[in-house]
């Protein structure tokens, strides 16, 4: 069974998304003080948001495969994969790994423990990857 390492995209990515994101949860907010009674639709409303959040948080996800390293995303057609043969380098930030390769780089933010995971899978695809931690402890 391949493991799920649940990851964010960069930080403009994930701005402009949970930006968005937030925006619904403001207008539940701003129908729950304009109605002042409570209401169907501020629940849905709220509801949506909650629904928005969990699927940004549960579609965004690295797995290992057999030859490739697949970056998943919530809409499925802008997932990105990167064979381990073509990976250059792998820098490791305080809260980014950055996989640079021969035709592509990816971007992800996560976690310090799914960080060091998405590490030590690339290690053990690809020994000959250069490693460059990059953040201050």
């Amino acid at each position: 069974m391949t493991k799920k390492l649940y990851v964010q995209p960069d930080w403009p990515t994930s701005i402009i998304c949970w930006a968005f994101s937030l925006m619904i949860l403001d207008m539940s907010l701003l129908l729950w003080l304009e109605i002042t009674v409570f209401q169907v639709w501020t629940v849905l409303a709220f509801l949506l948001f909650i629904a928005v959040a969990a699927v940004q948080v549960i579609g965004r996800y690295v797995v290992f495969g057999e030859d490739v390293l697949t970056v998943h995303t919530v809409i499925s057609f802008n997932s990105k994969k990167i064979k381990y043969d073509q990976i250059k380098q792998v820098t490791v930030l305080r809260t980014q790994v950055i996989i640079a390769g021969r035709y592509q780089t990816i971007k992800v933010l996560a976690s310090k423990k799914v960080r060091q995971q998405i590490v030590d899978g690339i290690q053990k695809h690809a020994p000959l990857v250069k490693i460059t931690n990059n953040f201050a402890k």
